[in-house]
C-alpha cells in the first residue's frame, strides 16, 4: 500500500527523529577534573537532518501546505534578522556592546530546521517511542557512571562543583535533565510502568538541582490537571495546587539559608530552593537565584535603553553577556531581549494555544516538560528549545499516526487497536 501524497515512510521518520532527539541527549563530557568538553555533535546533527529536509523536498512530492509553511518561517525569522541588523545603529544609543551575528544566524537556522522536522517528518508514535529508548540510553549511562564514582571515584560524567556529587551524564549539567526527566516520568505513568517511575524518581534525586525538582513538581501538577475531563476537577485540582504552592513558599521563607551547605540532599534540595525563593521574595537582597538575577538584569537593561517593548533582535545574548556578564536564563527571558514584551506576549499565546490543543494527545506529557522546563531553565540552548518549537508546529497541524491519550489510561492508535498505556 503506498503512502499519502506528501508523506515519508516510516523509516525515513525514525531515522530523523533519531537524528532530531540524540544531539539533545549527547553533548558533553565531564572529565574527573571537572572540566566540560563540547562535543560537536549539536552541529553534526543540525547538518544531516538539513541534509534529510533537503532530499525530501527535492525528491517530493512534498504537501504545498508544509513547504509554503517552512518557507514563511525562512523568511520570517530570517527577515527579522535582517531588519533588525538594519535598525542597530539607530537603536544602539550609547551601548558599548551589540547582538552577535553568529548567534542570530545559529538560532534561526535552529527555529528553521525544527520547523521544518516537525512538517515534514514528525510522527506522534515515532516521537514517543525514540524519545523513549534514546533519553533511556542517555539517563543509564549517567545513572551509571554515578554509580561508578561512588564506588571507585572515576569522576567521569559526574557534576561535582558544589562538593558532592550530581547526575550529569552527557548533558551540559545536572538542570539540563529538567525537561528529559519530567518527560520520562509523564510518559512513564501514562504507561504505567512502576518500575521506571521510581527510577526517574531516583535520577531526578541524583541531580539535586532545585531547577530538576521544580520543573518535575509542575510538570506532574500541570499534566494531573490537564488530563482530568471535568472541569470541576480541574478546578478543585488547581485551587489545591494554589494552597500547597503558598504554604511551600512561606515555608521556605522561614528556612536559614546562611548556615554552610552541606553534601545532604536536604541542603542540596531544599536549602538552595530556600535561598532562590528569598531572592526572589526579597528583591535580589538576600538569598541567591541566578535566573532571577538574569531575568531582573535583562529587564533593567532593556527598560533603560528604551527596548522593553521591541527588544534588539535575535543574538540578544551577545549584547547580554556583554553587557551584564549574564545570560538568559530561560526561554521567555531570551525572548524578551530579543524582541521585547510583545515577543513574551506572542510566545505565551502560542504555549497556551498548543497546550491546549495537545490535551488529548499522548504526547502531551513529553511535550508539556519541555515547555515547563523553558520557562525556568536553558541549559542546553536551542537543543531543548527546539523541542518547544516542534511542539507548537505540531499541534497546529493534524496528528499522523497519532495517538491520543484518555484519561482512563488507554492509548489509541490511529493505525493499531488500542493498548494498555
Amino acid at each position: 500500500m503506498g503512502l499519502p501524497p506528501g508523506e515519508v515512510s516510516a523509516r525515513t521518520s525514525r531515522l530523523a527523529t533519531w537524528v532530531f532527539i540524540v544531539p539533545a541527549l549527547t553533548g558533553y563530557v565531564r572529565l574527573p577534573g571537572g572540566a566540560n568538553v563540547v562535543l560537536p555533535v549539536s552541529e553534526l546533527g543540525l547538518g544531516l537532518l538539513l541534509l534529510l529536509v533537503l532530499g525530501v523536498i527535492v525528491k517530493g512530492p512534498v504537501r504545498l501546505r508544509a513547504l509554503a509553511t517552512i518557507a514563511a518561517t525562512v523568511v520570517v525569522l530570517f527577515g527579522l534578522f535582517v531588519a533588525y541588523t538594519l535598525a542597530w545603529p539607530h537603536l544602539r544609543g550609547w551601548a558599548f556592546a551589540e547582538p552577535a551575528p553568529h548567534l542570530a544566524l545559529a538560532a534561526v537556522v535552529s527555529c528553521c530546521t525544527a520547523v521544518a522536522y516537525a512538517l515534514l517528518f514528525y510522527r506522534e508514535d515515532v516521537f514517543i517511542d525514540v524519545f523513549w529508548k534514546a533519553a533511556i540510553g542517555a539517563i543509564v549511562t549517567a545513572v551509571a557512571a554515578y554509580v561508578m564514582n561512588e564506588l571507585a571515584g572515576s569522576g567521569w560524567l559526574v557534576h561535582r562543583q558544589y562538593g558532592t556529587p550530581r547526575l550529569q551524564g552527557l548533558l551540559s549539567e545536572p538542570s539540563a535533565w529538567a525537561p528529559f526527566v519530567s518527560a520520562l516520568l509523564l510518559l512513564a505513568l501514562a504507561r504505567r510502568r512502576r518500575l521506571w517511575v521510581g527510577f526517574f524518581l531516583l535520577a531526578a534525586v541524583l541531580t539535586k538541582s532545585p531547577t530538576v525538582l521544580l520543573s518535575t513538581v509542575g510538570s506532574l501538577a500541570a499534566w494531573y490537571v490537564l488530563i482530568r475531563r471535568r472541569s470541576t476537577t480541574r478546578y478543585a485540582m488547581l485551587a489545591g495546587l494554589l494552597v500547597a504552592g503558598t504554604i511551600a513558599v512561606n515555608w521556605l521563607k522561614g528556612i536559614d539559608i546562611y548556615r554552610p551547605l552541606s553534601s545532604s540532599l536536604v541542603d542540596q534540595f531544599v536549602v538552595r530552593l530556600a535561598s532562590g525563593v528569598h531572592a526572589v521574595t526579597s528583591g535580589g537582597v538576600t538569598g541567591r537565584n541566578d535566573r532571577f538575577t538574569s531575568t531582573q538584569a535583562v529587564i533593567d537593561e532593556m527598560a533603560l535603553r528604551g527596548w522593553l517593548w521591541t527588544g534588539i533582535g535575535p543574538g540578544s545574548e551577545g549584547y547580554i553577556l556583554g553587557s551584564t556578564g549574564l545570560l538568559p536564563n530561560a526561554l521567555p527571558v531570551y525572548v524578551m531581549a530579543s524582541f521585547g514584551i510583545l515577543g513574551v506576549i506572542v510566545l505565551m499565546g502560542m504555549l497556551v494555544r498548543t497546550i491546549i490543543r495537545l490535551r488529548t494527545r499522548a504526547s502531551l506529557g513529553l511535550f508539556l516538560a519541555f515547555i515547563i522546563a523553558s520557562m525556568i531553565n536553558s541549559a542546553g540552548g536551542w537543543e531543548f528549545y527546539k523541542f518547544v518549537i516542534v511542539a507548537v508546529v505540531v499541534a497546529g497541524i493534524p496528528a499522523r499516526s497519532a495517538v491520543r491519550f484518555e484519561s482512563r489510561g488507554v492509548v489509541t492508535s490511529m493505525s493499531s487497536s488500542p493498548v494498555r498505556a
